[in-house]
């Protein structure tokens, strides 16, 4: 997710290379990976003075006890590479107990891309190694004829899913409850500010992981009152493929029969598909009140069987 090589900073207490530790029956993880710029500032010179991207973060820390070992297995996405070793990635990464790692961050990682949207990076890992994968906002800026960044703190952090097995062909999975918003609040002039309307645009991301074509089925229920379907789109994927659909067309239904209780109307958002896949649902939206996150994160889920 980063075009920049991994900064192997190993010293005393991180060693990278072959081990006979790593072993075929350690667990996989798929984990969301996404840099993607959301918009850029031109300055007076006419020269871009600043870039803004939506980005992941992948940590991992380990436990103990005895080392820790992660293995990239495969990376999906437009323009999605994991690195060669010529970069100074070799796998696995050996990490001492008690300590952590950022495999993937805003300085850099040993995924290349993704070129554009989201992509899926597949691992597995020792059972004594946690995981932690978040998005948030970055802003870097021009200094002299350079772009820095990120010079401030990722802004509106959320966590990323990070799934330990493929949803299978034909199973249903849920995301949500995902707010739309609350447009009725319009409906009280002088009471409200524009911005508390907080209309989000609902994105959907999915992951083809099956080695054949799939269909995919997004169907959305409101949370309360009613099980009626009020959006059902059929969506093509060719194998691997990772596709985000950005501002599904939910409708908005009416908020006065449906209010749920804090005056956002908020649906289930049900995926399912004819080869194994993944999925999850995120929200975005602007000029939100002072201190509103930006946007949130809806993993998707089975049911217990």
């Amino acid at each position: 997710m980063s075009q920049q090589p991994w900064a192997l900073l190993l010293g005393a207490y991180l060693a990278i290379g072959p081990s006979s530790a790593h072993t075929t029956d350690q667990p996989v993880y798929y984990v969301p990976i996404v840099f993607v710029e959301a918009a850029h500032t031109v300055g007076p010179d006419g020269n871009v003075s600043s870039r803004t991207f939506w980005k992941s973060n992948l940590s991992g820390f380990n436990q103990g006890p005895g080392l820790g070992y992660t293995t990239y297995l495969a990376a999906y996405g437009p323009g999605v590479r994991v690195s060669s070793p010529g970069r100074g990635c070799y796998f696995p990464f050996e990490l001492p107990a008690l300590y952590g790692w950022p495999f993937e961050n805003v300085s850099g990682g040993c995924v290349d891309g993704p070129a554009s949207g989201p992509g899926f990076l597949v691992f597995s890992a020792t059972r004594n190694m946690v995981f932690s994968a978040e998005i948030s906002r970055e802003i870097y800026r021009t200094c002299g004829d350079t772009l820095y960044g990120p010079y401030v703190a990722g802004q509106g952090r959320a966590q990323l899913p990070i799934y330990t097995s493929l949803f299978p062909a034909g199973s249903t999975a849920t995301s949500g409850p995902v707010v739309q918003g609350a447009p009725h609040l319009f409906d009280a002039p002088g009471c409200f500010s524009s911005n508390q309307k907080y209309i989000r645009r609902i994105n959907v991301t999915l992951f083809n992981a099956g080695d054949r074509p799939a269909t995919f089925t997004i169907s959305a229920r409101h949370i309360t009152l009613s099980n009626e379907v009020i959006f059902d789109e059929s969506y093509a994927l060719e194998a691997k493929e990772v596709r985000q659909l950005n501002d599904v067309p939910i409708p908005l239904i009416d908020a006065e029969n449906y209010r749920d209780g804090d005056a956002g109307i908020r649906v289930w958002i049900n995926i399912t598909a004819d080869q194994p896949f993944l999925s999850y649902a995120s929200s975005v939206f602007e000029n939100g009140e002072p201190g509103s996150l930006p946007f949130e994160v809806f993993p998707s889920r089975l049911a217990p069987q």
